[in-house]
């Protein structure tokens, strides 16, 4: 008998299942909470949250628009008195603030009180005259300078191309030359001959230029004799430090020409001669006939100048001047 009820409650047909109320009861809440949703399940009518969107896919910040400024408010809407407009007094001809008519002044240039004031009478304004032209500035007449002057000297050994001694040497100050002239170019304080001085600056600077070209002559003697090699090679222009010299004229000379021996005498080797050359150039370098003829191999042992342009050394004695002509130096300047 047990096992038969054991095999019937596990078929599901015990005592509650027969009964058709307790079926029916157990049946009804379960329809109830099958049509019921649930509290648990979301509602489907409900809107969703949206989700934050993502880091990676954000849109960019748009632009805000400037905020406005706000309007001036003027000061009828606040309340207060309008400002009135500035007015700036004019002549005495023009009308006042008030509109009342211009003080006129009497016979003798006296205005009457203002407001009941009194005060020192002003005096009478002058009536403006016409308008003038503006006075022509007259150009300065120029002074007349004195007369130019070409001197040409004889410049001794050792003595400076200038009127200042330097280190003990000599200068053209002991010479009593001319005032108011200085050397057209240098001749070194080793070198001798002519030193042409003016004060004529067109003719100083129109000798300098090596645009122009013009001659100087030298007589050159060096030590040794030159072969026509070496003359060949100083008239088409050798290399002197960072430079070729021109062209120039050069003549090798018999004999030596008729020149006062120089004090103090040069020095001479017994055993090597020396030439006497006559060199022409167009451009005047700083030492440029010693350094031309030591490029050759034959060093200058003296040098006399004795020709600018158009104007020769001739007889001038050592250490004298004499005053020449414009034409002299330059005859189509």
């Amino acid at each position: 008998m047990p096992s038969i009820q054991r095999h019937r409650a596990a078929a599901g047909q015990g005592r509650g299942q027969r009964d058709p109320l307790r079926r029916a009861k157990a049946e009804k809440p379960a329809k109830a909470q099958a049509t019921t949703p649930s509290a648990a399940a979301p509602d489907a009518a409900a809107p969703r949250a949206k989700a934050a969107p993502s880091p990676r896919k954000a849109e960019p910040a748009r632009p805000t628009a400037p905020a406005k400024r706000p309007k001036a408010v003027k000061p009828e809407a606040m309340g207060r008195a309008p400002r009135k407009p500035r007015v700036v007094r004019g002549a005495p001809e023009l009308e006042r603030e008030d509109k009342a008519p211009a003080r006129k002044a009497d016979a003798k240039g006296r205005r009457p009180a203002r407001h009941g004031l009194s005060g020192p009478p002003r005096p009478a304004e002058p009536p403006k005259e016409a308008a003038r032209p503006p006075a022509v500035r007259e150009t300065p007449r120029r002074k007349p300078t004195e007369a130019s002057r070409y001197i040409a000297f004889h410049k001794p050994y050792g003595v400076l191309s200038q009127f200042t001694a330097e280190s003990g040497h000599r200068a053209l100050a002991e010479f009593d030359l001319p005032p108011g002239v200085y050397a057209a170019g240098r001749l070194d304080m080793d070198s001798e001959g002519l030193l042409l001085l003016s004060n004529d600056g067109t003719l100083i600077n129109r000798l300098l230029s090596p645009r122009h070209g013009h001659e100087r002559s030298y007589l050159v003697q060096v030590e040794g004799e030159p072969d026509e090699a070496a003359l060949q090679a100083l008239r088409e222009g050798v290399r002197v430090r960072d430079y070729v010299t021109r062209p120039a004229r050069v003549e090798k000379l018999e004999a030596a020409p008729d020149l006062p021996p120089r004090d103090p005498p040069i020095r001479e080797r017994r055993h090597i001669p020396t030439t006497w050359l006559k060199i022409t150039l167009t451009e005047g370098r700083n030492r440029q006939v010693r350094r031309m003829t030591a490029a050759v191999g034959h060093p200058t042992l003296r040098l006399v100048r004795v020709s600018i342009g158009a104007l020769d050394l001739g007889d001038l004695p050592r250490g004298r001047w004499r005053e020449v002509r414009r034409k002299d130096v330059l005859p189509r300047g």
